[in-house]
C-alpha cells in the first residue's frame, strides 16, 4: 500500500488522477493588436485601428467559445 506524503494529506490531496479537477483558467481577450495579426493588417502600413465590426465579430467568437468552454 502506498502511503500519502504530507503535503497531501494537509491538502486532502489524493494519489488518483481521476480525482484531480483541471484548474481553472481565467478568460483572456484578445487584444486589438492580436487581431490586427490575425486579420493580416498587423504593420502592413494599414491604421492600426480595428474596425467596430471585425471588434463585434471577434466578440461574438469569443463569446460562443466562453460558452462552449464554461
Amino acid at each position: 500500500m502506498s502511503r500519502m506524503t504530507k503535503a497531501e494529506r494537509q491538502s486532502g490531496g489524493s494519489r488518483f488522477l481521476g480525482d484531480l479537477e483541471p484548474p481553472k483558467s481565467e478568460w483572456v481577450s484578445l487584444t486589438d493588436e492580436e487581431i490586427l495579426d490575425i486579420v493580416g493588417r498587423a504593420g502592413a502600413g494599414y491604421p492600426a485601428v480595428v474596425p467596430p465590426y471585425t471588434r463585434d465579430l471577434f466578440k461574438k467568437i469569443e463569446d460562443k467559445l466562453r460558452e462552449k468552454n464554461g
